[in-house]
């Protein structure tokens, strides 16, 4: 699962990561209706299976340990309260799973929360 889908989602699709990847169900949750919608037209032309949804990072509307890998690229420098974010991920994976984090490497990329 990927929190917070624009403008990663591009760069999945295109490298085909997600049509080639181990892990057939991919879902992607962002906060924004209209991030929502251009990523989900994005996978439907490059013809890949992802789910996407309108989400809280703090509360995602799935079962405890629900995936194999959840990835926060380059989201926690903007949310408020990153522990939150980070006891959700550990809620949704699976004993085992892997949480892939990113944050720019350019603090002035960062937002001031």
């Amino acid at each position: 699962m990927e929190c917070c889908c624009q403008p990663q989602i591009q760069a999945l699709l295109d490298r085909d990561a997600i049509r080639d990847c181990l892990y057939r169900y991919c879902r992607g949750i962002d906060r924004a209706d209209e991030v929502v919608a251009e990523a989900a037209a994005k996978a439907a032309s490059a013809d890949v299976d992802v789910e996407f949804r309108v989400g809280d990072v703090y509360a995602l509307d799935v079962a405890d340990q629900t995936f194999d890998v959840v990835t926060l690229l380059d989201v926690v420098e903007h949310v408020p309260n990153e522990h939150g974010v980070f006891s959700e991920c550990r809620r949704v994976l699976k004993p085992g799973g892997k949480l892939v984090v990113t944050v720019p490497a350019l603090m002035w990329l960062w937002s001031h929360n």
